[in-house]
């Protein structure tokens, strides 16, 4: 177990516990159903939505009171118990249809380069601004389009915004399941059979299955299928974020401490590295301290987390499987 303290862990205790202390906790019920524009049916739903919270309030103060690497905070999920979050946010990803994609698919090959100790693809203007899945169990989607996204940057110089609604409502017959889960690879294979993926603003987001109408957008690129990173390689991860750019990964996260992630090194010694359900964008990697770490970008919002990222721990065993499933899109030019 990592046993580490940072400084921003300590902080995020005190402010935590100033908090609690000024508001009762019926007090920080009332304040986060306004924050969070929360209106129930009945009293009765309101009165079992209030006891959940407050179940996941007290799990949150009794991680935030303990030595860890990273602070948890209540957010827009703090209403759902475990199995809603499971239920609507981390579909599972089929573990033989992982096996057969990476059996299967090509594998990238490393460079010969000398790796920097850290990268950051934010500051060189080739990840957009964090987008929100919202009730739709779509995060597939936004990890695919946030590695095409930063690719078309690559080779025009543009950062334009993907539509993961088209993969939504289009990429049925290649694998995904709307909003009931997918993978990153069959939204690459789709693109790649049906001419392209086009524009958000041409085919924007509504965060449910609808018709499909790619004809009628704005088509903005295409690719040729999709990369393997070697499974379970965090070295190979790493040589890929540096060499290609922001990379499409999947993670268990399956506990409590992912829903409510709020600030630094995220790690999970019960997490696994091959029941994945949950899709993410790797756009870099460092360390604080001496700790090494990957620079994740979640679908979750800005609300959630480090203004909708997360540091995950690095070079750990793969920790909670971030080498286990990643991948890029193919373009014309790899």
């Amino acid at each position: 177990m990592l046993t580490i303290a940072l400084a921003v862990t300590l902080c995020g205790c005190i402010l935590l516990s100033v908090s609690a202390q000024g508001l009762s906790v019926n007090g920080q019920w009332q304040q986060w159903k306004r924050e969070q524009k929360k209106l129930f049916d009945t009293e009765e739903e309101e009165s079992r939505r209030f006891g959940i919270w407050k179940s996941n309030l007290a799990a949150i103060e009794e991680h935030n009171g303990q030595n860890h690497s990273f602070t948890l905070e209540m957010n827009h999920f703090g209403d759902l118990t475990q199995e809603e979050f499971h239920r609507i946010y981390l579909p599972p990803i089929d573990s033989e249809e992982l096996e057969e994609m990476w059996r299967k698919g090509e594998t990238h090959v490393d460079s010969n380069v000398d790796l920097p100790s850290s990268l950051d693809w934010r500051e060189k203007g080739w990840v957009t601004q964090v987008k929100n899945q919202g009730s739709c169990g779509s995060c597939w989607a936004f990890a695919a389009t946030g590695a095409l996204e930063a690719q078309y940057k690559r080779t025009t110089g543009q950062l334009v915004y993907m539509s993961e609604q088209q993969l939504i409502d289009c990429s049925w017959a290649y694998g995904n399941r709307g909003c009931n889960g997918g993978h990153a690879n069959y939204a690459f294979q789709y693109i790649s059979e049906s001419g392209g993926v086009c524009s958000q603003s041409s085919y924007p987001y509504l965060g449910y299955v609808w018709h499909c109408t790619e004809k009628y957008c704005s088509t903005m690129t295409t690719d040729s299928g999709y990369i393997n990173v070697q499974s379970g390689s965090e070295t190979s991860l790493q040589n890929a974020v540096y060499s290609i750019g922001p990379i499409s990964a999947a993670v268990d996260a399956s506990s409590y401490t992912y829903q409510f992630y709020s600030s630094g090194v995220f790690y999970d010694d019960s997490c696994s590295t091959n029941k994945l359900n949950h899709a993410m964008l790797v756009v870099g990697y460092s360390s604080y301290n001496g700790v090494p770490y990957w620079i994740v970008k979640n679908s979750w919002g800005r609300s959630w987390g480090e203004s909708g990222y997360m540091r995950i721990l690095r070079n750990d065993n793969n920790m909670c499987g971030i080498a286990t499933a990643a991948s890029y899109p193919r373009m014309s030019y790899m």
